[in-house]
């Protein structure tokens, strides 16, 4: 089966509910799992697996210049925001052209660990805000796609352990 090359339109991105039109460049949120090294004799090398947990999750929201009002936002309330982000993607069809096949819409919630700060300068700052995450949660038009809650223990999909690992005994 082939996939067809994707691209992402109307971006739109909500802090706190306030929209933030053309002012966040990029958000990054890479959930990693913890590992532990396993080794054993007559292997011919380490490996690497999960033990399903996950590492402590953090997100890069990217803005393209700061205002006076971006601190007063990512300050508030100890420095919790909630972020909301979507977008169209299309994939490409060869004999209709480009066509809408799905929305996406990413939230995440956490904590700044770095508020911005003023600058005095001609120039736009770039300013790229460090999140401490504690939930995340990627979905489409038909439903939740990807779900961490750290707080409240919620994992999607959920783990079936056994259904396509490897088992271990010792």
């Amino acid at each position: 089966m082939a996939e067809n090359h994707v691209t992402k339109r109307n971006h739109m991105c909500f802090i706190n509910e306030t929209q933030y039109i053309g002012r966040v460049k990029a958000i990054t949120a890479e959930p990693q799992f913890k590992v532990e090294t396993f080794s054993a004799l007559g292997g011919i090398g380490d490996m690497e697996i999960p033990n399903g947990d996950y590492e402590a999750l953090n997100a890069n929201v990217e803005f393209d210049s700061t205002a006076p009002a971006d601190l007063k936002q990512l300050t508030k309330n100890g420095g919790y925001v909630a972020i909301r982000a979507l977008c169209d993607v299309r994939g490409l069809d060869v004999t209709t052209g480009t066509r809408r096949q799905d929305g996406v819409v990413t939230r995440i919630w956490g904590y700044v660990k770095n508020p911005p700060a003023t600058h005095h300068t001609k120039e736009k700052v770039a300013y790229t805000a460090q999140m401490s995450v504690f939930r995340i949660e990627i979905s489409n038009n038909s439903g939740r796609l990807f779900e961490l809650d750290f707080v409240n223990g919620v994992r999607y999909p959920a783990d079936e352990p056994g259904s396509g690992g490897i088992t271990i005994s010792l």
